[in-house]
């Protein structure tokens, strides 16, 4: 599992978008809001 955080910029994975201070959680393709 790998853990993403944005740092005060708009990061795309995929089709998914994070805005700042989002963390989201990749595993084997899921994507979860945390």
């Amino acid at each position: 599992m790998e853990i993403l955080r944005t740092e005060n910029i708009v990061k795309y994975f995929g089709e998914f978008k994070a805005l700042d201070g989002v963390s989201i959680s990749v595993n084997k393709g899921d994507v979860t809001l945390l």
